[in-house]
């Protein structure tokens, strides 16, 4: 299939086989065959809970959905699967935030996850394809199938989804059995997390706005290592905890506000974060 040249991500064979590829006429059928291969349905899945963000926000923002994924994971009995990838604009990606952390996992094996309740996945990695995503969508069918279709990398018990804007209804491959969409917006920017804007989930307003703006210049590095070791009251502090609360209601860890605020506290109390981060980085360099 003329698809499979771009999982190998040699340019000089692509560009010799472009001007076909473009022509070529490929059914939904063949093509769902065909990404479906690259979608993972892990044989627990129903033990597992995931999260992941849009990676389209061209805002100056800390790594939050990374951070949160692993405030969840300190939690008792919950495995926690984020998906992600290296940052394709400015700002850092959720491999870029790992990688600086010293978290990096050589393989998408899930058979350890619950001795560590974690994994990171990097979706390129899982879809090679995808490192060539606008090449593959030169083709008009391929182009038109993504308006129908769309690919859940790895089938979990519920997973929490960020994006800028909510997607129209299409035919998700590989669901997980409860899937979600966020977002926030502030009058000067849209955020694919819960934040302290006014916050939506399946596009219906959740929560109001404590906050009217989004803080436009950061230091990412700096605010990223607040989140991790001293969340403070700041605009993305606040955003940490309410989306840690937000996220443990959808998981159904707890379904009260006051008991999922107090189980954050507790972590950043007995700095959970500093010995997780340290046993992740652990485990890593073992394997």
């Amino acid at each position: 299939m003329l698809l499979d040249i771009y999982c190998e991500n040699d340019i000089s064979k692509i560009n010799k086989k472009l001007n076909d590829y473009k022509k070529a006429e490929f059914s939904d059928e063949n093509l769902v065959a065909f990404f479906s291969n690259y979608c993972i349905i892990p044989q627990d899945y129903h033990n597992l809970y995931s999260i992941s963000g849009s990676g389209g926000s061209t805002i100056s923002k800390p790594n939050l959905t990374s951070i949160l994924s692993l405030y969840l994971s300190c939690l008792p009995n919950v495995n926690i699967v984020k998906t992600g990838s290296k940052s394709k604009r400015n700002g850092k990606g959720s491999s870029d935030f790992f990688s600086d952390i010293e978290i990096t996992f050589s393989k998408n094996d899930l058979s350890f996850i619950n001795e560590i309740n974690f994994i990171y996945l990097d979706i390129d990695e899982i879809s090679p394809w995808k490192n060539n995503a606008e090449l593959v969508k030169m083709n008009k069918s391929v182009y038109r199938h993504f308006s129908y279709y769309s690919y859940n990398e790895i089938k979990t018990k519920t997973k929490i989804h960020g994006t800028i804007y909510p997607t129209v209804k299409r035919k998700i491959i590989n669901p997980s059995d409860n899937m979600y969409q966020v977002y926030s917006v502030c009058d000067n920017a849209r955020i694919d997390e819960i934040t302290c804007g006014i916050c939506y989930l399946d596009g219906k307003v959740v929560q109001n706005s404590n906050y009217k703006y989004l803080p436009e210049r950061i230091n990412i590095d700096e605010t990223n290592n607040m989140l991790l070791y001293n969340p403070d009251d700041s605009f993305w502090g606040c955003s940490l905890k309410r989306y840690f609360s937000f996220a443990c209601q959808l998981f159904g860890l707890s379904i009260d506000e006051r008991e999922t605020i107090e189980l954050f506290e507790v972590i950043v109390k007995n700095k959970l974060i500093k010995k997780k981060i340290h046993l992740l980085q652990q485990f890593c360099n073992k394997y």
